[in-house]
């Protein structure tokens, strides 16, 4: 410790009993009430503010739970009947409306666009004849399709010229792969 720049030597048990000594004074009850008065009076705190301490209501508690154990039976029983629903409309179709059946197909049709999609990108990277299974896989279900299309509506031109369009350009491929020349295919 220095003093005047002068270096002042204490005692171990000096020291300790310094250490010892608090570092502020806890101010008494009375200064604290007239610090606080004095405060309200120019506005500073309000009155409610200095008194007012935090209670647990078991009543509002007891509401929270009560609304979270509604809203999550409510997530439940929407999840269960909206899968009942699908499952129903899916193993009765001969009971469901067209608009049903349609709302149905556009859904299985996204599903099955997605998988064709994933498939295209994962074949980039596959043995040839992986690719080639990809390829029957992908013609038999647009087969299919075109052959329902024209199920749904046998006046309609659209699937049998698809239809016809889809058998001309395979046999153009076979002849193609049978003369080993080149084939692309531009988008």
């Amino acid at each position: 410790m220095t003093m005047e720049n002068k270096e002042v030597k204490l005692s171990a048990e000096f020291r300790a009993a310094l250490d010892a000594l608090p570092r502020e004074k806890t101010p008494s009850p009375v200064l604290e009430n007239r610090m606080v008065r004095a405060l309200r009076q120019m506005g500073l705190v309000r009155a409610d503010t200095a008194t007012v301490k935090p209670q647990i209501s078991w009543l509002g508690v007891s509401r929270i739970a009560a609304s979270l154990i509604i809203f999550a039976g409510g997530v439940v029983l929407g999840h269960l009947l909206g899968s009942r629903q699908q499952i129903v409309a899916i193993q009765s179709p001969e009971t469901a409306s067209p608009y049903e059946l349609a709302a149905q197909v556009q859904r299985t049709g996204s599903s099955h666009a997605a998988a064709l999609e994933d498939l295209a990108e994962r074949v980039a990277h596959a043995r040839p004849e992986e690719i080639e299974l990809a390829r029957e896989v992908a013609l038999a279900s647009l087969r299919a399709a075109l052959h329902q299309m024209a199920m749904l509506d046998p006046t309609d031109p659209l699937p049998i010229r698809l239809s016809a369009e889809l058998s001309a350009v395979l046999e153009q491929r076979r002849s193609f792969q049978e003369n080993n020349d080149p084939w692309f295919v531009w988008f």
